[in-house]
Parts: C-alpha cells; sequence; structure tokens
C-alpha cells in the first residue's frame, strides 16, 4: 500500500543506466554484411519460440507450461505433435529454404539518434513516437 511509482519524462527514463564504456561493449568478429544462403532449417528448429504459434490458434498461455494447462493443454499438446510432425516432413524433404542477412557496422548514439559509420556515413533518426503522457502515472 505504501508503494509508490515515479514517472520520468520518456528521454530521462530512455537513458537511466545506460552509461557504457569502450570496455563494456562487446567487438563483433566482422564488420559489414554476412549472408546465410542457405540456413539449414534443423539449426533453426530448436530456438523456435512456439508461444505465438499457440496465440495464433487462440490457446493462451506460454509454451511449454501451455502442454498442461487445464483448460488448453489437452488441444495445445494434441496442437504441438501435430505441429512437430509437419515440421519434421518439412525439414527432412526440404521443403524451405531459410536465409539470412545480418551486419554490424560501427555506430554511435547522438541523443536520440543513431549515426552509422563505414564511409558510407548515415546518420538516422531514432523512431521514438511521442509519449502518451495518460501513459506517465504515480501508482499509491
Amino acid at each position: 500500500m505504501g508503494t509508490s511509482i515515479q514517472a520520468h519524462h520518456l528521454t530521462e527514463a530512455d537513458y537511466r543506466g545506460r552509461e557504457f564504456t569502450d570496455h563494456s561493449i562487446a567487438r563483433p568478429s566482422f564488420t559489414g554484411i554476412r549472408v546465410f544462403d542457405p540456413v539449414p532449417l534443423e539449426d533453426i528448429v530448436p530456438f523456435i519460440d512456439w508461444t505465438p504459434f499457440f496465440h495464433a490458434w487462440e490457446l493462451r498461455g506460454v509454451f511449454p507450461k501451455i502442454l498442461d494447462a487445464p483448460e488448453v493443454g489437452i488441444r495445445a499438446r494434441e496442437l504441438w505433435d501435430d505441429s512437430k510432425k509437419l515440421l519434421g516432413n518439412i525439414v527432412s524433404a526440404n521443403s524451405l529454404t531459410a536465409r539470412a542477412v545480418i551486419g554490424f557496422f560501427p555506430a554511435a548514439s547522438v541523443g536520440d539518434d543513431i549515426e552509422i559509420f563505414s564511409d558510407g556515413s548515415a546518420h538516422t533518426s531514432r523512431a521514438v513516437p511521442e509519449p502518451d503522457r495518460t501513459a506517465l502515472f504515480s501508482a499509491r
């Protein structure tokens, strides 16, 4: 009952605790763009987040707990079993091809903007919508 939440302006809250020193930022093993074509599907399967899948079927819950949920667990488990079979068929038949492109570029923040350096230097404004002042509140 004595808990208090203090509201902060978006930019102040956004930057709190984000002081970095050069040694606290990991450097990637390369800069520029790297293409992965193809990406083996069997490498991706362990990283699938099944929660949105169940939500698309209007089964609310978090995977894997949803499989044992009292109201939807039986249906969720049936759906998951069917989906794993279908996914296994897709992987074994190479029915789909996964590709990926990633890039790492030297960059720095300039206020709310991000500046990307690499002799094709770029400057982009960070897409931050105006804060909804009604969302800032104090609870007692």
